[in-house]
């Protein structure tokens, strides 16, 4: 299966734009890395330095990909997406829910 992940307030808390502090959440990062060792793909999108164009979305990815990495996340992409408030997908589920689908599975949320 695959999975796309959003970054800031899904899989780590950020206030803001301030990405150089966000914070990984233990929960959302042991979930991935399960998902990844059972052999699923997972990618990331982020809206990360989207509206400051290709410089900024390049010096901002690589801040990214240093972060996930530091967090020990594994992925296969990171990908760019709009920045937007409100994002509609008919396969789309917020990061609450997802948590509560994974217990449902059998992992406990921590």
């Amino acid at each position: 299966m695959t999975f796309l992940f959003d970054i800031d307030n899904t899989i780590c808390t950020t206030q803001g734009t301030d990405y150089a502090n966000a914070k990984p959440i233990p929960e959302m990062v042991d979930i991935i890395r399960d998902l990844y060792g059972a052999g699923h793909t997972i990618y990331f999108i982020t809206g990360r330095g989207f509206m400051g164009g290709p410089r900024r979305w390049q010096a901002v990815s690589k801040m990214t990909r240093k972060q996930l990495d530091e967090w020990g996340v594994p992925h296969h992409g990171l990908y760019s997406k709009p920045a937007c408030e409100l994002f509609v997908d008919d396969k789309a589920v917020n990061a609450t829910d997802f948590r509560l689908i994974v217990g449902l599975l059998g992992k406990e949320p921590a």
